[in-house]
């Protein structure tokens, strides 16, 4: 029988599930979405697709053991490994009918990695302060 998940593995099966979920919907062709009509709808959406992916990465690199680096400095290379993954998802749709490569697609996904940056900062600093 295979041995529970821990919360550890849990959360990094959840970022990689989160990586793939982010990757289908890349694929799906530009005219299969349904259209919004208000401007920078889509930037707002690569924002808030992209806060929930730095948080998955804050909390995965947190709990994990191998690298205390990246356990250590967990809030700055969310962003880092969030914005990375924004340009690989901006190549792929490249790749894909009816998408294109934006370079303000990848800034509003970098936005959303450092918008959940300060939060978690300031979240951060405060819990230090009660203690």
């Amino acid at each position: 029988m295979p041995e529970k998940l821990n919360s550890g593995t849990f959360r990094h099966v959840l970022l990689a599930g989160y990586c793939l979920l982010i990757f289908v919907l890349s694929s799906i062709p530009g005219e299969n979405f349904p259209k919004v009509e208000f401007e920078f709808s889509d930037k707002i959406v690569h924002i808030a697709v992209y806060s929930v992916l730095y948080i998955l990465f804050f909390y995965s690199l947190k709990n994990q053991s191998k690298y205390v680096k990246l356990r250590d400095y967990a809030l700055e290379f969310s962003v880092l490994f969030t914005s990375l993954y924004g340009i690989t998802d901006e190549i792929h749709q490249y790749f894909v009918l009816n998408r294109s490569c934006e370079f303000l697609d990848w800034v509003a996904d970098t936005v959303g990695a450092l918008l959940m940056y300060l939060i978690f900062r300031y979240k951060f600093r405060k819990i230090g302060e009660t203690k």
